[in-house]
Order: C-alpha cells, then structure tokens, then sequence
C-alpha cells in the first residue's frame, strides 16, 4: 500500500459517545422536568439517532413530540452545528496510529457530512495535520458509498487507488463504498459479523500499526 485514506466518525473519532454527551446536553438545557427516567430517554434519542444516518430534521422533530423538549426543531439544528464538536471524542490510540502513520504514508480522509460540523470536529479533534487532503461529502456534492468521492481523494493526492488502503467502521459506505472503488478496505468493526471477501478486519485502530509500520 502506498497511502491510507480513512474515515472519520466511529473510526478515528466516537461518534456514539460525542452523540450521547450532546443527548445530554439537551435534556439539560430544554428538560427540566423529566418525563421519564433519563436513561430512558437517552436511549431512546440513541434508537431514533440510528447512528446519524436518519436524518437530523426527523431525530429532533421525533423527540420534540415524543418527550417535550422545550424548543423547536430548528433551535436544535443551531445547537448541533454549534456544540456538537465540543464533545468530539478521540477513538483509543488515534494520535498514535496517526502519528506513526503519517510518517511513513501520505494520509487522507473521506467523510460524509456537511462542511460546518465535520470541519469542526475534525479541528477539535487536533488532526487535520496529518492528513494531506480532507474530503467533506457536503463540500463537493457527492457521498459515501458513491465510488466517484474516493476517487476524487486518490486524484487529489496522485494516488492509484489499487495500491491505497481505505480504513472505515461502516459497512456500505465505508467497505462496500471503497471495494467497489478499487481500494483496499480495512473494516473497524468489534462484531461478530462475517467478513467480506478481500476486506482485512481490525478490532481497534491500534491493529493498524503492526501491519502497516512493521
């Protein structure tokens, strides 16, 4: 492999922790007064979530009117774009892994989002250093799983995408996404799920290292 392209939510940063502390934030800030537990709540904001991939319109007006936040679906749109970064959490080992990393290959990262949020996370994070190009899905209009926006990064980087590997959590958008693209997958994934033909699966971004800086 000449280059490692990766992921950003549930790979190099936990998007599930992040959501949780931003869950709740907002029962503290629009719940005063519980209507249930709080653990259920939150673990019912967690279920209509679905990991981010349901759409932020239909998580907040789901839970406006399921639980009575005293706000409006738009308030906490501006809420998520404006604090949802300050709970980005680094995966375990991340500045490791790409600290070692970026010494030996050139690094870049594809992540679905809008431009405002994932920039910021990525910022908070500390990390847009080691990557030579960043790829933001709501910055060129396209998206994971389309082939086009990985080979948009192996074109901005110079790189043949048969000899680039292409670390990411997310079954069809990442795996999927970047086979079907021509480029190595390394699946993070603490399943029990089979793995697929011609995808190589880690358990923690730490397995990256014994097989790329040997």
């Amino acid at each position: 492999m000449k280059a490692i392209l990766f992921d950003l939510d549930d790979t190099l940063v936990s998007r599930q922790i992040a959501f949780e502390k931003f869950c709740e934030y907002l029962i503290d800030k629009y719940l005063p007064s519980l209507p249930a537990p709080r653990t259920e709540i939150i673990a019912h904001m967690i279920a209509a979530d679905g990991r981010g991939y349901r759409g932020a319109d239909r998580f907040f007006n789901e839970i406006i009117d399921r639980w009575g936040f005293k706000t409006n679906p738009e308030q906490m749109m501006e809420e998520r774009f404006a604090v949802f970064p300050e709970f980005t959490t680094p995966m375990p080992g991340m500045h490791e892994v790409l600290e070692s990393l970026a010494a030996r290959y050139p690094l870049g990262m594809i992540t679905n989002g809008s431009s405002n949020l994932q920039q910021s996370k990525i910022d908070r994070a500390g990390i847009r250093h080691y990557f030579s190009t960043i790829i933001v899905s709501g910055e060129v209009g396209m998206r994971k799983p389309d082939s086009r926006i990985f080979w948009l990064c192996c074109q901005q980087m110079g790189l043949d995408p048969s000899q680039t590997a292409y670390v990411g959590d997310n079954p069809l958008n990442d795996i999927e996404g970047s086979l079907s693209a021509g480029l190595r997958p390394y699946w993070l994934d603490r399943s029990d799920a089979p793995t697929p033909e011609h995808v190589i699966r880690l358990k923690q971004l730490t397995d990256l290292l014994p097989l790329f800086c040997k």
